[in-house]
């Protein structure tokens, strides 16, 4: 078992055993050589690598076909130990996010990705590694989006046995929540990360990738609200941020029930059954 692993166990485990304390010592793990190593190479192994920022650095910087084994390998070795100089010297400064538009399944919309330098994941990726044993322990067992080991098809599935003709659930409602990750104000989401994270080093790295700004076409635009969808780091905050929201009447052997489906439904994207044109029971978030 690697060190990494060791230490998110024992993250995991603190949170869980105290659901209200503060983890304070945390950055210097971000600077460790074989957390960046690990994150490196989960950015490098994800299909998007071949996708570069604004700084042009993709996959193909770290396997050029043109330079032999050695010059490949020089070149990331020099990758890592940079980023470590520059996190362990807190002068690491995120770059504007690179504006992309890509085809809306299903429409004839687009919607905008915001595509961070390979640098840039590499140090959100370092982040979830960092937060994301402590976030787990907090999140709502029916909330499945964006989590480790689980889909979509989690949501699904209990519908398959509420579903039937002895249950009386005939109905099913999946929603979403306009422009989410556009409209998320970066004081909040910061305020709910606070809530577990009291390192100040790590929340000033998280503000900083948040006023990083967004570069569309040659302009530099500021990111006063909303995280870019498309970087490492954006899904996990925002299920932090959904995850506060409550729906009354939840408890720890029943799912959480739509008392208030028309105010809560219109913040949360949900799975829920109903009978008799009545909304009476919520599953989990698509």
């Amino acid at each position: 078992m690697s060190d990494i692993i060791k230490t998110q166990q024992g993250l995991a485990r603190k949170a869980e055993v105290n659901r209200t304390h503060h983890f304070e010592d945390l950055y210097h793990l971000l600077c460790k050589r074989e957390w960046i190593e690990e994150a490196l190479q989960h950015v490098l192994d994800n299909d998007g690598a071949g996708t570069a920022g604004v700084d042009g650095v993709s996959w193909k910087s770290f396997n050029d076909v043109d330079k032999n084994d050695f010059e490949n390998e020089k070149f990331r070795q020099h990758f890592i130990e940079t980023l470590q100089e520059e996190l362990r010297r807190h002068t690491f400064k995120p770059m504007p996010v690179r504006r992309v538009e890509i085809p809306k399944p299903g429409t004839n919309k687009k919607r905008g990705l915001g595509i961070p330098t390979l640098k840039d994941r590499t140090v959100q990726t370092l982040l979830k590694m960092l937060m994301e044993p402590i976030w787990e322990t907090d999140f709502l067992y029916v909330s499945n989006g964006f989590r480790p080991g689980r889909c979509t098809m989690d949501c699904i599935q209990p519908l398959y046995s509420l579903c039937n003709t002895t249950t009386g659930y005939r109905w099913v409602i999946e929603g979403d929540i306009k422009a989410c990750f556009d409209r998320i104000p970066h004081d909040k989401l910061v305020a709910e990360v606070a809530r577990r994270i009291a390192d100040p080093h790590v929340l000033r790295l998280i503000r900083s990738f948040l006023k990083s700004g967004i570069m569309d076409h040659g302009k530099l635009a500021p990111s006063e609200e909303g995280t870019p969808q498309g970087g490492i780091a954006t899904p996990p905050t925002m299920l932090l941020k959904r995850s506060r929201f409550r729906v009354s009447g939840s408890d720890s052997t029943h799912p959480p029930l739509c008392r208030r489906c028309e105010r809560d439904f219109k913040g949360l994207p949900c799975v829920a059954m109903g009978t008799m044109g009545k909304a009476t029971s919520w599953r989990g978030f698509v």
